[in-house]
């Protein structure tokens, strides 16, 4: 962009010359020029300044020529040539801080640029580039104050505002930046960078969706192919959980070349919440092997890999979570809660309750979970533990539960877990061995077989009792996660 603009003045200054000059070696220098034949030039143009020592305007030719072939540390002595046989030269000062800041000569190319400035209030280029230059440099306010200097003159142009708001941004002030982008959008509707930064507050900061949805709507009205456009549609989409439609934006990001972890990681959840766990297990894994250390991208990873078969994964994750984080008890809860359902899929029961009791211990509210506890030590045949546990889950629901609505969900648990109590006392006091009255029931030896033309409920082959018809009908409505 440097060297556009100042082959800008370059063709302007040289036509001037042209016209005041008609000797040959002008006329020569203006075609070597013209040309961009810096090489040649340069030669031509430093016998011209030793010929005359007190024109700046030689030196500037001269510096431009090095520009050119970026030799930025010979256009600087040339433009800082150009500065004291010039001092009032506010285009001399410019170049000057211009050539510095090439080759890294920040603080110095800061200061040139205030002296430009202060030679010519009117400089705008000058100002804009010592703005660009402190933003880069982290000096937001400085560089703020310089935009809106230039706001005043300008007060509709789309682009200083975008760049007062990222001052704003960038300074921890979401809030004026948002005003400000808004204030770009509106001079500047097809400013697709624009109504990224308004989606991208609009999404951190929570603020209702009417206020800037259209603004994404309306940018995707010149362009459905802009890449950041399409994936701040598409988050906007899964945050308001309408996850066929997020699904479709990611699709079309993705599609495009958008292999991001942000889009790996949403569009993986997105496809979890569709019920697509193959294809959401595979994209959040490769969002997973580009940072290991995303807890709740390795929950809900985990969550779909349990739900396509592969338990062992899910809970190597699930521990990897556990050692990461430095939690909030809820979530700590909600970890060792899905690794109890993991390892009771996985029917390893005693590494099941060790993990339900952690949750429940982390966080006693979730004391649902002794339903589970006490269903995984009838499977390892501890019917005084289960006794226990199924005795307590009823204890604490009659004594927490108050929605009723959470009672009528919850009531084919309590009447399971009231049968249980009753079998389970019933094996203890007697120490009979039937088969209705063991610790527990395998649901998979149940089967139906027509006999005299009616299907009637089995038993590892037999006719179900009374007592096994009863735990049957109750176990289908009631097995736990």
């Amino acid at each position: 962009m440097k060297i556009k603009v100042t082959a800008t003045i370059l063709l302007a200054l040289i036509a001037n010359w042209a016209l005041a000059q008609q000797d040959s070696t002008n006329n020569s220098l203006e075609l070597l020029m013209l040309q961009g034949n810096g090489s040649n030039t340069i030669p031509l143009l430093k016998k011209r300044a030793a010929n005359d020592t007190t024109n700046a305007q030689n030196q500037l030719l001269l510096g431009y020529a090095y520009n050119a072939l970026t030799q930025y540390d010979s256009a600087a002595i040339a433009f800082s040539k150009a500065c004291k046989i010039d001092t009032t030269s506010s285009i001399a000062k410019q170049e000057l801080a211009g050539a510095l800041l090439s080759f890294g000569r920040i603080t110095q190319s800061i200061k040139t640029y205030n002296e430009a400035i202060a030679l010519d209030s009117t400089n705008r280029y000058a100002k804009i580039e010592l703005a660009r230059l402190l933003k880069r440099e982290n000096q937001f306010k400085k560089s703020r104050a310089i935009w809106e200097d230039l706001l005043k003159a300008d007060s509709t142009n789309y682009f200083i505002w975008e760049q007062i708001g990222d001052c704003y941004y960038k300074d921890n002030d979401a809030n004026s930046a948002w005003a400000c982008y808004f204030m770009s959008h509106y001079n500047n509707p097809s400013n697709l960078p624009i109504a990224v930064k308004i989606g991208q507050i609009g999404n951190i900061s929570g603020a209702p969706f009417d206020l800037w949805e259209s603004i994404i709507d309306t940018a995707l009205t010149f362009d459905t192919t802009y890449v950041p456009l399409l994936r701040t549609k598409a988050y906007t989409e899964f945050r308001k959980e309408q996850y066929a439609s997020a699904s479709k934006w990611f699709s079309k990001a993705f599609e495009l070349g958008d292999s991001t972890r942000f889009t790996l990681k949403h569009y993986g959840i997105t496809e979890y919440h569709n019920g697509l766990f193959y294809k959401s297990a595979g994209l959040m894994e490769a969002a997973y092997k580009i940072d290991t250390t995303d807890i709740p991208l390795n929950f809900v990873l985990a969550k779909a890999l349990r739900k396509i078969g592969d338990r062992p994964m899910a809970i190597k994750l699930l521990q990897n979570n556990t050692l990461l984080m430095n939690p909030d008890k809820n979530e700590l809860a909600m970890m060792y809660e899905e690794m109890g359902y993991l390892y009771k899929e996985n029917k390893e029961p005693k590494l099941a309750i060790e993990k339900y009791l952690k949750a429940i211990n982390i966080t006693p509210s979730r004391f649902y979970l002794l339903y589970n506890v006490a269903y995984c030590q009838e499977l390892i045949d501890e019917p005084k533990n289960a006794l226990r546990s199924y005795q307590n889950y009823i204890t604490l629901y009659e004594d927490t539960i108050t929605s009723d609505s959470t009672k009528l969900a919850n009531k084919p648990t309590i009447e399971y877990a009231q049968f249980r109590v009753k079998k389970i006392r019933e094996k203890l006091f007697f120490q009979d061995n039937l088969i209705a009255d063991s610790a527990m029931v395998d649901p998979k030896n149940f089967s139906y077989k027509q006999i005299d033309g009616k299907f009637t409920l089995m038993y590892n082959g037999k006719p179900a009792s009374d007592s096994l018809k009863q735990e049957y009908y109750l176990m289908q409505r009631t097995i736990p996660r």
